[in-house]
């Protein structure tokens, strides 16, 4: 299949990415770039899916964190899950849930993928530049965060403010050929 990057439309996700919903099929695709993340959203920063994921890197690099959770009563982290709109952000509602956690590393580069299981806690970091080709199924669950217990008041911050034109200009410095071949 051969992308035409002109005929995509690129919505800002503030984790660092912009993904772009591939006509007709059931994938994404996601630019990483440094430009497109923003403070205030350490209520993402680590986070499980109510899907489950493959992801192919088509460019550059990414590093998943895995969060092996085990749910204690005197957890160091507490678990939260989206709630109200609260003047542009979306604010995070608690659950009387806590737990302890330990991660792991792991890398993939250009050609590689990686499936993530719905549900598994991670965040993600990738080198700007990185496109990957994402497919998401068995929609079920709940999104949830894992925030540090002592922060009792996380908020998402403000939808991030970065114009189309600026979008697709740090996508096509990215991605040179406006033809993306998947």
């Amino acid at each position: 299949m051969i992308l035409d990057l002109f005929k995509l439309k690129f919505k800002c996700h503030g984790l660092g990415f912009v993904k772009a919903e591939i006509p007709n099929s059931e994938f994404r695709l996601h630019v990483w770039d440094k430009k497109f993340k923003h403070g205030g959203r350490e209520s993402e920063e680590t986070h499980c899916h109510r899907w489950a994921m493959i992801s192919k890197i088509l460019q550059g690099r990414i590093v998943n964190q895995l969060w092996h959770v085990v749910e204690r009563s005197e957890g160091l982290y507490r678990f939260w899950v989206p709630g109200n709109s609260d003047q542009g952000g979306e604010q995070m509602e608690p659950l009387d849930r806590y737990a302890d956690c330990w991660t792991e590393d792991r890398a993939y580069s250009k050609g590689e993928s990686y499936v993530m299981q719905r549900g598994l806690f991670h965040r993600s970091f990738a080198d700007d530049g990185t496109v990957t080709l994402v497919h998401r199924s068995n929609f079920d669950g709940m999104s949830m965060s894992l925030i540090p217990r002592d922060n009792e008041s996380p908020l998402h911050g403000a939808a991030h403010k970065i114009s189309d034109e600026e979008i697709f200009r740090i996508v096509s410095n990215h991605v040179p050929t406006m033809l993306v071949q998947i």
